[in-house]
């Protein structure tokens, strides 16, 4: 985790860990896991302070925050101006999504939507998988099938008029 402001290169960074006040210790998180997480970002004008704190999804604020730095952004925040994030976690392709935002001028947050419910990776690997095979059971049913009707025809013996004439009903 790291703060940048109007570059890419960090001001300063941690490693991604939340503090456990349950257990009181750090505990490490994997960016890249793709389990749902909540960063707080706060600002204090009058201390010229910011302040990151990271937690996975259904855990409280933790009371610790993993990054704090000493940044006078009286010359960044506008009136009216446009805040921006961005994200990466290594070599490998990945997404993120920031799912909320809140922004009070008195310092504390509004009230955020509800998270919607996502799907882990591997809950999408396994719908993928089953998808495809019922897609493979389905056509090899066809297969089957038509081999079967090609195969019945082509055996089928040829009634001749008086053996229809005399067939049961």
């Amino acid at each position: 985790m790291g703060i940048g402001v109007h570059s890419l290169t960090s001001i300063d960074a941690a490693p991604a860990l939340y503090y456990s006040d349950k257990e009181g210790v750090n505990k490490s998180l994997l960016l890249k896991s793709g389990k749902l997480m909540q960063v707080w970002i706060d600002y204090d004008e009058v201390e010229m302070f910011v302040n990151v704190t990271l937690a996975p999804i259904g855990h409280p604020r933790p009371s610790k925050n993993i990054l704090s730095k000493h940044i006078n952004l009286s010359s960044v925040l506008l009136v009216s101006m446009y805040a921006g994030f961005s994200s990466s976690a290594g070599f490998l392709s990945n997404s993120h999504y920031l799912l909320g935002w809140s922004w009070n001028q008195k310092w504390k947050a509004s009230k955020l939507p509800s998270l919607p419910r996502f799907r882990n990776q591997r809950q999408r690997l396994n719908l993928t998988f089953l998808v495809l095979l019922i897609f493979v059971v389905l056509y090899f049913l066809v297969i089957v099938g038509a081999a079967w009707s090609v195969r019945r025809n082509k055996y089928e013996e040829l009634c001749e008029p008086w053996e229809r004439e005399y067939a049961p009903d």
